[in-house]
């Protein structure tokens, strides 16, 4: 008896698309806030969907926010574009995280 064959299509875009696995990057965004300026920012902070953790600290920081994004160019453009320009805040450092650890 001769093997059987079977033919098929494969929409490689669909597979593509199936298969690919998104890896988000993130980073810690520490800034300095003017007095009396920090509620305001926070309430901005919050309002943008790539903070994922906005809080207060004590320190030489006012508030650190952690943002999620899709690629290290975003971050760029999350903290140039929209967090640099909230009125209040001083100054900022960017902080990309590495592997993280989660406890269940």
């Amino acid at each position: 008896m001769p093997p059987i064959r079977f033919m098929f299509e494969i929409n490689l875009n669909q597979l593509a698309k199936s298969l690919i696995l998104i890896v988000m990057e993130r980073a810690l965004v520490l800034m300095i806030v003017e007095p009396s300026e920090e509620k305001e920012v926070m309430e901005k902070l919050k309002t943008y969907p790539e903070v994922i953790e906005a809080h207060f600290i004590y320190g030489p920081y006012d508030v650190y926010v952690k943002i999620e994004v899709e690629t290290l160019e975003e971050i760029q453009q999350v903290v140039l574009d929209k967090i640099r320009n909230i009125p209040g805040i001083r100054s900022t450092m960017t902080c990309f995280l590495a592997n993280f650890f989660e406890e269940n």
